[in-house]
């Protein structure tokens, strides 16, 4: 098994309209997926148990798909194990999930069951510390909703034509697939870290067509290829923007091997364009120069400082997470553990 396949990606992002789940999208249980979904608090081992599972799919040969924790990067929400069509996906706020179909194709594991006593628990310090953490995040979606205002590259100008056109050419070269389905992935978000980017989901894709012209227009591209993949049928994957998830940065279509990209965030494509505005027509162009550059400036200033901002709410959870790892019985979550690698 070439381990090279192993894909990551987000499955939630801090938006600049608050935080965007696509768990719902993770695995399918009506069409053969089982899912375990974890519940415990900070601190309780949710993501130590994935990454130990995960770990031993990989020495067994097997393929995974890694779903980050867009809050914490070093911290996993969900991993999928294409060959045992089974998922496990951390099922907490903000991203609460519940089992579609029981018992038959999803199951709870609780990992607060290995809570010791209640005695000795600190109530008063970890309000406070669920409280700073959650207006760290408040504020950094504050600086992105701020930040996306003055983007001068975001105008939403006049649609042309030609986007839909596009759109129709492109589709005409599709095949026709068995069931249509619309998956979101998330290939890169604003974390603690900056602007983080998974490519390898992409790059799995097939060949690239990066496509060009003004947002409005790309998005009418996006959004007639995506109705028109349904037509056919084809299973798709969506990925929202990590800024406005409304808005769409990439279409990937594994069934034709192709992706469609956008070259907004300077993605090196490697392949063909498509130009979905008339000639001589691109974002900005009505505004001077230097009026462009100054908003620049302060877009990127406003993403910054929202980074900063998840970056102190990462510092606050991390001591949460330490109220809550004193109170935890992980001998007794290992036999569970275990279990589940065998």
């Amino acid at each position: 098994m070439d381990l090279a396949q192993n894909v990551r990606f987000f499955l939630g992002a801090n938006t600049a309209k608050g935080f965007y789940s696509a768990y719902e999208s993770f695995a399918d249980e009506r069409n053969g997926d089982f899912v375990w979904y974890i519940k415990g608090g900070p601190g309780n081992g949710k993501s130590t148990f994935m990454k130990r599972v995960a770990e031993a799919a990989e020495q067994r040969g097997e393929r995974v798909e890694y779903a980050f924790c867009s809050g914490d990067p070093d911290s996993l929400d969900g991993i999928y194990l294409p060959e045992r069509k089974t998922a496990y996906v951390d099922a907490t706020a903000p991203h609460v999930q519940e089992p579609m179909l029981p018992g038959a194709a999803g199951r709870y594991i609780d990992l607060s069951a290995y809570y010791r006593p209640r005695t000795g628990w600190d109530r008063e310090q970890i309000a406070a510390l669920f409280e700073a953490y959650r207006e760290q995040y408040r504020r950094a979606c504050g600086y992105f909703d701020a930040a996306l205002a003055c983007d001068p590259l975001r105008r939403r100008d006049a649609i042309h034509p030609t986007a839909a056109e596009a759109a129709m050419r492109a589709a005409e070269t599709l095949p026709q697939g068995e069931k249509a389905r619309v998956r979101e992935r998330f290939t890169s978000a604003y974390t603690c870290r900056g602007l983080l980017a998974f490519p390898e989901l992409a790059a799995q894709s097939g060949k690239t067509c990066a496509v060009m012209g003004t947002g409005s227009d790309r998005q009418v591209f996006f959004r007639t290829l995506l109705a028109l993949c349904g037509e056919k049928k084809l299973s798709v994957i969506r990925c929202p923007d990590p800024l406005d998830p409304a808005d769409t940065d990439a279409v990937l279509i594994p069934e034709a091997g192709v992706r469609y990209v956008t070259r907004r965030r300077g993605l090196k494509s490697g392949g063909r364009t498509v130009s979905v505005s008339p000639e001589g027509v691109r974002d900005g162009r009505e505004q001077p120069p230097e009026e462009l550059r100054r908003r620049a400036r302060l877009c990127s200033s406003l993403l910054s400082l929202g980074c900063e901002s998840l970056e102190r709410a990462k510092a606050e959870h991390d001591l949460l997470e330490k109220q809550y790892a004193d109170h935890v019985d992980f001998r007794g979550m290992d036999a569970l553990i275990r279990k589940h690698i065998r």
